[in-house]
């Protein structure tokens, strides 16, 4: 096709994009960053100077209740369009689909219940909106990651093989950012990380 073309194809395309009535959504402004295993480690740690920490006789016993006063606190900011919620997998979906328990939404039901109220309460306002970003791979759930034979055996010497003709779908990480540190010893936490499959045969023994 000659560049010509081309353009001519894309000044129609965009020629006709308000016939549409709709154009695409994109967050604006300041986002306010919001994970599940950095929150729950600041609630553990009951760090001074956090606006939802125990005050006075007042304590915030579970987790849950810790992020809804989260969730309030950043919402009242005027320089807050949102919360970008990070939800790991393994909160998400911490137990195979189908059986009890398979998926846990409070947090992100508790979030878009605090927006709604929000927005209610201020409709003079532009309305804050989510964002939410589940992340896989260090986060995906022990289930899975359970289902998978290591890959180590192929950089540690005398390490287990999987059964032959058995794919391995893991490799241990230590040291990494991604795998977190031990809040009292501050030692790196070795974490698995899913490997993507490209074939059957990629990484069969």
């Amino acid at each position: 096709m000659k560049r010509s073309t081309r353009y001519a194809l894309l000044a129609g395309c965009l020629a006709l994009w308000p016939a549409f009535g709709k154009t695409p959504r994109s967050p604006l402004g300041v986002y306010a960053d919001l994970g599940i295993k950095e929150t729950t480690a600041r609630f553990n740690q009951n760090l001074s100077g956090d606006p939802c920490a125990p005050v006075n006789d007042t304590k915030v016993t579970r987790t849950e209740t810790y992020f809804v006063c989260l969730y309030q606190h950043l919402l009242e900011n005027d320089a807050v369009s949102g919360i970008a919620f990070w939800g790991d997998w393994a909160h998400l979906n911490p137990n195979p689909p189908g059986s009890s328990g398979d998926y846990d939404w409070s947090l992100v039901d508790d979030l878009f219940t605090q927006v709604a109220d929000w927005n209610g309460k201020h409709a003079g306002y532009a309305p804050k909106t989510v964002q939410l970003v589940a992340t896989p791979g260090f986060n995906s759930p022990d289930w899975l990651k359970t289902q998978l034979f290591s890959c180590n055996f192929l950089f540690e010497p005398g390490g287990i093989a999987p059964p032959p003709g058995t794919a391995c779908g893991k490799v241990t990480f230590s040291g990494f950012i991604e795998g977190g540190r031990d809040l009292s010893t501050d030692a790196p936490i070795a974490e698995d990380l899913p490997l993507p499959s490209y074939g059957p045969g990629i990484g069969s023994v």
